[in-house]
């Protein structure tokens, strides 16, 4: 039996070594790695700083150039609407609209008519 305590002590004394062993390399890693880790959070946060940066002053030239276009393509519009011949323009709808209502659409319907007679015997003799 004192045997048997004396293996479980050994055990034991085994164990708690191995329990240290372990926190030790845990305790190592963790010096090493954190400040690596720090530093390279850092370095992100740096990296993205200067990316927020480089993009807002892209952005901010895009928008001023778009700005430019739109009062270039703004000012030739005007432009083309002031050579418009308003007055011309006025006269050539009065005129159509004068010639439709000179048109006679019972004679247009009457010669619609003639026509489909005319081409309906050619038709069915062509089928």
């Amino acid at each position: 039996m004192e045997e048997q305590i004396k293996k479980q002590s050994r055990m034991m004394q085994i164990m708690a070594a191995s329990c240290v062993g372990v926190f030790i390399i845990v305790l190592v890693s963790a010096l090493i790695l954190v400040p690596k880790a720090i530093n390279a959070m850092d370095m992100i946060s740096e990296i993205q700083l200067d990316l927020d940066q480089e993009s807002m002053e892209k952005l901010t030239t895009d928008v001023d150039e778009l700005i430019v276009t739109l009062n270039e393509e703004l000012q030739q519009m005007t432009d083309q609407l002031s050579q418009v011949d308003v007055e011309n323009l006025n006269t050539a709808i009065k005129n159509l609209s004068e010639a439709v209502e000179k048109m006679d659409i019972e004679e247009l319907n009457r010669a619609i008519t003639n026509l489909s007679d005319i081409i309906e015997p050619l038709a069915r003799l062509m089928n």
